[in-house]
């Protein structure tokens, strides 16, 4: 061990299953460092939270009625990746209880240009709803004043229905935020 524990250390420190005595020496080393060190207690905090996330979300998804919920949810987006996820189309929306006025549009903007862009789908009067596609990462802008939801977490589906990913959004500003590893193929994505 070095003068700080490494991220890998912290991990393996907080899903330890192993009692046998280089465990315990291990699990009694590293006890010791955290007493001591400001900085990688900081870290153990932030590693065992995001952890605590995971589990968190990964048994609210398992419990999660994804039927149902997408009939509810705040916002649903019916989304299409191809071409090497160069390509955002836009198959359908669904507004629950959200109200946008210009709903983001069936195809993509020109932005700064007359070229249009695949790869955004834009509302054009207001630029904090956005999706987008760069680099296998969809990203998701969505303005926070049309989601009543105090914590929406944003949910993303295949095609047979089964959950990809979920995650809490983040508030930037007035925009909640999203974003999701991606390859080419049918999404729902749902803002519960």
């Amino acid at each position: 061990m070095g003068e700080h524990l490494t991220l890998e250390e912290l991990t393996a420190f907080l899903q330890e299953t192993e009692t046998g005595p280089d465990a315990v020496a291990r699990i009694a080393r590293i006890n010791a460092h955290l007493i001591h060190c400001d900085a990688c207690s900081a870290l153990f905090n932030t590693v065992s939270s995001l952890l605590e996330l995971s589990g968190a979300l990964a048994q609210q998804a398992a419990r999660t009625d994804w039927t149902a919920a997408l009939s509810r949810c705040a916002a649903r987006f019916r989304l299409r990746l191809r071409d090497a996820a160069r390509q955002l189309l836009l198959d359908q929306v669904h507004f629950g209880d959200a109200d946008f006025d210009y709903p983001l549009p069936v195809g993509a903007r020109a932005i700064g240009s007359h070229t249009a862009s695949l790869d955004t789908l834009i509302d054009n009067e207001n630029s904090y709803n956005e999706l987008s596609v760069h680099n296998g990462t969809l990203s998701v802008r969505l303005d926070a004043e049309e989601i009543s939801n105090p914590q929406p977490v944003a949910a993303l589906l295949t095609e047979d229905g089964q959950i990809a990913a979920a995650q809490p959004m983040t508030l930037d500003g007035e925009v909640w935020t999203a974003s999701f590893p991606v390859e080419d193929g049918s999404y729902d994505l749902a803002i519960l």
